[in-house]
């Protein structure tokens, strides 16, 4: 039995279904940007739940909403900080970068501390990191008042990048076997993980009416979607002896 860490995005926290109630005035006052297009289906069963490779494993997943490499380098550094880097292997959801995120330290150590997190079954717990929360650079999500800081597009581009070199340094001095593949654009140039041949995701979800009905910006898979994502998981996970 492995222990599996999984790292992704919103798409990687569930899967997804029109909104079924008027959001708050609190939610409304948000960023538009910020602002659902969708909601997550209860129980949450993304598209890890639909790898057969992951049954009969420990897994762990943590889902960062609108969030990518920084945030994926940050929880990394504070799990091996923590001592707490105990994983077989670490599977990364790439996707639409660059996203200067800095999270609240104080926040993230407090769910962990407390396992704060969603039981799926016995083999999926899920860690849901709460978007709100976090210190964003983002054009398309932060603060009014940080707009003129968040326009450094090729340095955040150069600082994602060597996030993802350093995640994957990292786990090759730990000796944790790495996969990654892309909602997107591929982002990580690989030495020790090894690269699914699954690209431009969203894309092909899109095109095959696998994300929840409406204007497509800023809409996630359905539960077929989800299967759909597995399903492509599994296929390679059996052609590749993984």
């Amino acid at each position: 039995m492995k222990n599996i860490l999984i790292l992704g995005c919103s798409f990687t926290a569930g899967s997804y279904q029109s909104l079924s109630k008027k959001l708050s005035k609190n939610v409304l006052s948000l960023s538009p940007n910020l602002i659902p297009k969708d909601e997550l289906i209860l129980p949450r069963h993304g598209w890890w739940y639909f790898v057969d490779y992951f049954k009969d494993n420990n897994v762990t997943v943590i889902a960062f909403s609108a969030q990518g490499y920084w945030a994926y380098y940050q929880i990394l550094l504070y799990l091996e900080e923590q001592n707490k880097l105990e994983y077989d292997e670490i599977w990364i959801q790439e996707t639409l970068e660059p996203r200067a995120t800095i999270n609240n330290y104080k926040d993230i150590s407090s769910q962990f501390e407390l396992n704060d997190r969603y039981i799926i079954n016995e083999t999926f717990k899920l860690f849901d990191i709460d978007s709100y929360l976090m210190f964003s650079l983002n054009p398309r999500s932060c603060k009014k008042e940080h707009e003129p800081y968040s326009l450094w597009h090729s340095f955040f581009n150069e600082i994602t990048k060597l996030c993802a070199k350093n995640i994957d340094k990292l786990c090759a001095e730990k000796n944790i076997k790495g996969y990654v593949w892309s909602m997107n654009n591929s982002v990580m140039k690989c030495e020790h993980f090894t690269r699914l041949p699954v690209v431009h995701m969203r894309t092909e979800l899109k095109n095959n009416n696998l994300l929840v009905p409406g204007t497509s910006d800023g809409l996630h898979q359905t539960e077929d979607g989800s299967k759909y994502i597995g399903k492509l998981i599994n296929n390679i996970c059996i052609d590749t002896k993984i």
